[in-house]
């Protein structure tokens, strides 16, 4: 599982992934849970078919399909889906899905982005959510918000939407031992009389708010003055607690962040306690979305340096019309070709006419497996000149289609020295032979000699 895969299955939200004949191209794990598609992955069936046993796209107020917006008007939209399940029961499906283009700029796909959003429908009166929705809309599209800005953003939220008057946000370390304060809210800044107020707490000497921690779920309190197993007292200096409500944040089975709200003017309730969860944990997956993004971005650029300054020259070629889709900075240098004027080239822009069928059946073998290095392969450049490589080619899938990766390597040199030496040889084995000729000739003469001091010397006699 390579990198870009290892990170969508990891993410809370779940993805999919469809062509504009609403074909499934990918679902990652947390899209399956959604819909309890836990035996399979649909990945090759229709999103209504395999979702709602449908035989058309989605169309009725209780599943708006956002493909007309995306595929039809390019642009991202938010819609929600009711899905009832098996067994009875009905989730409200909530999607923010955004278009995917290719180089020319249409749209080819769509992404989806799910979350099962159940809890709004179930929540206590439309009036008493205004305020938190709103909220958390807002946070919502703080897509392009750093972190600090997003902590700060819930930071106030939170006492809104639980009409507390101090909060706090602290983020913990790996092992859960250690939490460190992001941010006080405030007020408490303002009428905090402690002196170095401390920015890490140790856990095992913390008191209610590490019980959060220690027993893995919220904790309220609506007396702080009644005695309480759980409080080891206030600092001198520190405001006055006369309410608390603390929640842990998750990230599977771990916790990664702690947050509480204290003194609001009446007792904290299951609302308050929804709201300020939801918030948190929207929170946390906007800012684990844009971790992996960063990481995604990293990846890519690190992708990019490595696929821009590799020795080699690199295609990826479509073979559904033998169309270049992409290729490096050195194959560009080997055809004198531009990116954007190598782009959409066909594989016989590259090669001289009258090899090009031996060079298709080639890609075709290497397309099938049959074999990966094709040696001594003529490729012609721009201006039409004529150089050699060895290509080193494998089939690949991305967004549905085949491609093959092409590794040139120009032997160019390799054959001028090839041929050298084989010139040199060709010499060196004319060379031979005139000199066995030349040895055997002079054997022949010594023997004449031989024969005529013979004979003179049997005259002499």
């Amino acid at each position: 599982m390579d990198f870009s895969t290892r990170v969508l299955e990891s993410m809370h939200e779940g993805v999919l992934v469809v062509d504009r004949d609403y074909n499934i191209i990918y679902a990652n794990r947390a899209f399956c849970e959604i819909y309890n598609l836990r035996s399979r992955r649909p990945t090759g069936g229709k999103c209504y078919e395999v979702l709602y046993n449908q035989e058309e796209p989605c169309s009725d107020d209780q599943r708006i399909c956002p493909g007309g917006d995306v595929f039809g008007k390019g642009r991202d939209v938010k819609v929600i889906h009711r899905y009832f399940h098996d067994d009875g029961r009905e989730s409200s499906i909530e999607m923010y899905a955004s278009p995917v283009r290719d180089a020319g700029g249409r749209v080819v796909q769509m992404v989806g982005i799910l979350s099962d959003v159940t809890y709004r429908d179930r929540s206590e009166g439309a009036l008493q959510l205004l305020e938190p929705l709103q909220l958390m809309l807002t946070l919502n599209k703080m897509t392009d918000s750093t972190q600090k800005e997003i902590l700060d953003f819930v930071l106030e939220a939170c006492l809104k939407v639980t009409g507390s008057r101090y909060s706090f946000i602290g983020l913990m370390n790996q092992d859960e031992s250690v939490m460190s304060i992001y941010a006080w809210s405030r007020d408490v800044m303002k009428h905090c009389r402690v002196k170095e107020l401390p920015l890490r707490f140790e856990v095992a000497a913390g008191g209610l708010w590490a019980e959060t921690i220690r027993q893995r779920g919220p904790i309220m309190v609506n007396d702080y003055s009644e005695p309480n197993q759980y409080k080891k007292g206030l600092p001198e200096g520190h405001v006055p607690i006369t309410r608390f409500l603390g929640i842990p944040v998750f990230d599977g089975e771990r916790i990664v962040a702690t947050a509480a709200v204290a003194n609001k003017e009446t007792d904290y309730n299951e609302f308050d306690l929804h709201v300020f969860s939801v918030m948190l944990n929207d929170m946390w997956r906007l800012i684990r979305r844009r971790e992996v993004e960063e990481r995604l971005r990293e990846s890519e650029e690190k992708f990019r340096m490595i696929f821009d300054n590799a020795t080699d020259g690199i295609l990826l070629v479509d073979m559904s019309d033998r169309k270049i889709h992409t290729g490096n900075r050195r194959i560009c240098e080997m055809l004198d070709y531009t990116p954007e004027e190598l782009k959409g080239l066909h594989v016989m822009d590259i090669h001289p006419m009258e090899e090009l069928q031996l060079i298709i059946d080639k890609l075709d073998r290497q397309l099938r497996r049959e074999f990966t290095l094709a040696r001594d392969v003529p490729v012609k450049r721009k201006d039409g000149r004529i150089f050699y490589a060895d290509i080193n080619s494998s089939p690949m899938r991305l967004a549905g289609r085949t491609y093959l990766l092409c590794i040139f390597r120009d032997i160019t040199e390799r054959k001028r020295i090839e041929d050298e030496l084989r010139r040199r040889l060709e010499e060196l084995e004319r060379f031979r032979r005139a000199t066995v000729h030349r040895e055997f000739r002079m054997q022949e003469l010594k023997e004449e000699i031989k024969r005529l001091r013979s004979r003179l010397e049997a005259m002499g006699g």
